[in-house]
């Protein structure tokens, strides 16, 4: 006979559970959900975390050559981040009357761009209908297609907004963010900068900090495996910055042989959407086509060209040639984990999506396939070539 609060299974009497294993289970729960808030909440601060400690990977190790030869790491870090800003300051102070204009020029120009777009597809569409067609039509529903049409003018006329132009010209103060919200991105730059600083002077005391986290046993093999994925961040930073340059210099030169008006600003624009991958060269030709459709439709089709000519250029000889060793980072996996990240995290995510990839992939590797499971098979694919 079973007493009250109790329940037979295969022949083993277990009771309820009492209260202390409900308050328990309670408090993990709101614990995890606690714990998942404050990730939520503060993200922002964890990504400019993880980029700072990105950026400081290359800067430390030049520390540590220049330690070797006298120089104190502290005043190389802090002497590097004073020389990249000052050399932006420098070139902002140079180019910075030209950079504005063309800015404004894009900005202005990227509206009616749209509109001639729109007008264009417009204009495309009536004689898409065949001549039987038209002849079906009674002579009033042919007067209301024109009327609607005049209609359709005089409001473009008149600058009043169509939908689309509504929808798409949202996409400027998207593609351009860093103009209408400066300030955030100044102290965002700042707080990486300062971050960077403090984790490139004293990288071992935060290394060494984690390690104590983890288990003895363990600190051996997380401590090469933090070295490995050190070598992995910092291969793929300094070739996406070197890309950056020569895609941003490349989009300069032929957009300014095309003849696109604020080709050098478009040009930087390139440069810096080159960090992103897949999704980073797709925005960056939007506003240049729009801006050379404006023109003339034979320029637009020459920009477009041009900027297929580049990825490929970026794609089959930039990377391949800086990159020492291929990461193997497979499509498929990086552009979900881009529009994962962008989903949630918005324009950080985008930033942060291919090094976290590779963390994540290097980490899954060394500490789950082949130190849990034993599995040491999986071998990267080499080329067929």
């Amino acid at each position: 006979m079973l007493t009250p609060g109790c329940v037979q299974t295969d022949g083993k009497t277990k009771g309820f559970p009492t209260n202390r294993e409900l308050v328990l289970a309670f408090a993990l729960f709101f614990l995890t959900w606690g714990v998942m808030q404050l990730f939520w909440i503060s993200r922002a601060i964890l990504i400019v975390t993880f980029l700072s400690a990105l950026f400081a990977i290359p800067l430390s190790r030049l520390a540590t050559k220049l330690e070797r030869r006298g120089v104190k790491r502290g005043l190389t870090t802090a002497g590097v981040m004073l020389l990249i800003v000052g050399l932006f300051v420098g070139a902002f102070f140079l180019a910075g009357p030209l950079l504005k204009q063309q800015f404004a020029d894009v900005r202005s120009k990227i509206p009616h761009a749209l509109k001639r777009i729109e007008s264009a597809i417009g204009g495309a569409l009536p004689s898409m209908i065949t001549q039987p067609e038209r002849a079906k039509q009674r002579p009033g529903d042919v007067e209301a297609v024109k009327g609607t049409t005049e209609k359709q003018d005089d409001t473009g006329k008149s600058g009043e907004s169509s939908p689309m132009r509504e929808q798409l010209g949202g996409a400027v103060s998207w593609l351009f963010p860093f103009l209408s919200k400066s300030m955030a991105a100044i102290g965002g730059i700042v707080l990486v900068i300062v971050l960077t600083i403090y984790l490139a002077t004293d990288p071992g005391t935060y290394l060494a900090g984690f390690l104590h986290l983890v288990p003895k046993p363990k600190r051996e093999i997380t401590r090469q495996v933090a070295g490995e994925l050190a070598d992995e961040l910092n291969q793929w930073l300094i070739t996406r910055f070197i890309a950056m340059v020569l895609i941003g210099a490349i989009t300069t030169g032929a957009l300014m042989l095309i003849g696109v008006k604020g080709a050098f600003a478009l040009g930087i624009f390139a440069g810096l959407m080159e960090f992103i991958p897949f999704f980073g060269p797709i925005i960056s030709a939007i506003p240049a086509i729009a801006i050379a459709f404006a023109d003339s439709p034979s320029q637009a089709m020459w920009t477009v060209i041009a900027f297929l000519i580049i990825q490929q250029i970026e794609g089959n000889v930039v990377s391949p040639l800086l990159l020492k060793r291929k990461l193997h980072l497979p499509p498929a996996l990086t552009v979900g984990a881009v529009a994962i990240l962008a989903a949630g995290f918005g324009a950080l995510g985008l930033l942060i999506a291919e090094p976290l990839l590779v963390t994540v992939l290097l980490l899954t590797k060394r500490l789950w396939v082949e130190r849990t499971i034993g599995d040491h098979s999986i071998e990267q694919p080499q080329d067929s070539h």
